[in-house]
């Protein structure tokens, strides 16, 4: 039987699995299951800690995230039905754990590496709101310590997001590529120090824009010297990382005939 079924897990209950939904319609176009583990990264770190403790053979991760499935999306379907396995999660630089594991997500970058295997992690900084965060020509960038529930992220994206990516349901597609356009010249500002363009499509261009290459340029450029981010959504590198150099080519037309 083939493979059908593209599995996303999610941090959280409604944003990314709307935000997921929008982009399979328009981009994608197949057919999507979603695991809503409603944990954040650093939860779910601690508990593959705890299963390794436990289990001397190597871990299922498959069986593992079923654990997560508290609603039992997954009970009729195999791992041998799933195709790709994404992971969304947010960077929850304030979740107490983080300070406890800062290893945490350099390793679980190494553990879910790949959509075929164990599943492939990608993380918004510093929350999946970054994706309606008004971004300007000069890169933005956010403060990741604590703030009270009126001045945290989702209350400034609420004031200010972006007008045209209010309303996930309403996105038109012209409007999801400006803003991808966006977070890829941001991507390539974090790892090249070039905001005004998006980087060129070669061998290299997967390897260097990577989950795990830009937490450790976030790290060094950004949370360790301010405790800040550079305001980044991965949805963009996602589905160039699926869709490939067609898609790639297409929005690096759009932006050369806009410059």
């Amino acid at each position: 039987m083939d493979k059908k079924y593209f599995l996303f897990i999610t941090e959280g209950q409604v944003t990314e699995v709307r935000i997921i939904r929008a982009l399979n319609e328009i981009f994608i176009q197949s057919d999507i299951e979603f695991l809503r583990i409603c944990t954040n990264i650093y939860h779910l770190y601690h508990a593959y800690l705890k299963e390794k403790e436990d289990v001397e053979d190597e871990i299922d991760m498959f069986i593992f995230l079923k654990q997560y499935d508290k609603k039992d999306i997954l009970k009729t379907i195999k791992k041998n039905d799933i195709r790709s396995i994404y992971l969304f999660m947010d960077l929850d630089a304030h979740e107490p754990l983080a300070e406890r594991y800062p290893e945490c997500l350099p390793e679980m970058f190494e553990l879910f590496n790949n959509e075929t295997e164990n599943g492939k992690l990608y993380v918004s900084y510093p929350m999946v709101e970054a994706f309606q965060h008004p971004l300007k020509p000069s890169r933005e960038v956010y403060s990741i310590l604590p703030q009270p529930p009126d001045l945290d992220y989702k209350s400034f994206i609420n004031i200010n997001k972006s007008t045209d990516l209010s309303g996930i349901k309403f996105i038109t597609k012209e409007n999801w590529i400006n803003s991808f356009i966006k977070h890829l010249k941001t991507a390539n500002f974090l790892i090249n120090e070039n905001l005004l363009s998006i980087p060129n499509y070669d061998s290299n261009f997967l390897e260097n824009l990577n989950q795990k290459e830009i937490y450790k340029h976030q790290l060094l450029k950004f949370i360790e010297p301010n405790n800040h981010v550079l305001v980044l959504s991965p949805f963009a590198l996602f589905l160039i990382e699926y869709l490939g150099e067609p898609l790639f080519k297409e929005w690096k037309a759009i932006c050369e005939n806009e410059s």
